[in-house]
């Protein structure tokens, strides 16, 4: 970036003198001194460990990128000023409440209220938010995060309760309702009380990217904990959306946003 001398950024320059008067941005008052800098070029890098280096070495002057919360200390020691911000993106688990497969007693479980709710009961969101993002995260219950304000409950706070962290307990209580258990005490669930062969297999289905590889691993293993066995599926992201779109799928992780 090269600073435009014409124009400056405060209402005062570096000898303390008075340029502009300073008012509020408002639609009366568009500040028409033009930009504060004469030229900007963007060099686009695709590496974020290349680009970490471009800055720390001076060959950029700014740097954005949602993966830099993994860098946050190196580049503070260094001496940059760090601004986050959460974006209106949100990762979410589409259950697709059509397929025919986890059943029990010809009961298509994706598509019974129960089942959906001991698996959201089931998931912790917080330690995905943890783990992958560093804690560079919020977990979700709505399609509307809190930056979103006034337009998300979560932000009201109308939401009546939440999903953020693994409740076992009232997982298992809403499989209870279905019949399933761990009739024979070996920790996996069945929905026979009389077949120790009637447990219950989920398969999920994601891209194949370290930190979806992360993501989808928490969630297996959340699904694991309650008793139910949860296998990994990855794909590219073209046979993905066509999974998406004809149905063959039972659960599925995918991004979503406005930024």
């Amino acid at each position: 970036l090269r600073r435009n001398p014409n124009y400056y950024l405060r209402a005062i320059n570096e000898h303390g003198n008075i340029v502009v008067p300073w008012r509020p941005l408002e639609s009366d008052n568009v500040d028409l001194h033009g930009p504060y800098i004469e030229t900007v070029i963007y060099n686009v890098i695709k590496d974020d460990n290349e680009a970490v280096k471009a800055i720390l070495n001076g060959t950029i002057d700014l740097l954005e990128g949602m993966n830099l919360y993994q860098n946050i200390s190196q580049l503070e020691e260094a001496g940059f000023n760090i601004t986050t911000a959460l974006r209106l993106v949100f990762g979410h688990v589409l259950i697709n409440t059509e397929s025919s497969k986890p059943s029990a007693n010809n009961t298509a479980l994706l598509n019974a209220s129960e089942f959906r709710r001991a698996l959201a009961y089931a998931i912790n969101k917080t330690r995905i938010c943890e783990e992958t993002w560093d804690g560079w995260a919020e977990p979700l219950d709505t399609l509307l995060p809190r930056n979103y304000g006034l337009w998300s409950p979560a932000y009201t706070g109308e939401l009546p309760g939440d999903y953020y962290r693994q409740y076992k307990d009232l997982a298992l209580q809403e499989l209870a309702k279905l019949g399933i258990d761990d009739y024979d005490n070996d920790s996996w669930l069945e929905w026979n009380s009389s077949d120790p062969n009637s447990e219950i297999n989920i398969t999920i289905e994601a891209t194949d990217a370290p930190s979806i590889r992360n993501i989808i691993g928490i969630v297996a293993e959340s699904i694991e904990d309650i008793g139910i066995h949860a296998t990994q599926r990855y794909v590219d992201f073209n046979t993905l959306l066509n999974d998406l779109f004809s149905g063959n799928f039972q659960l599925a992780f995918f991004g979503f946003g406005l930024d």
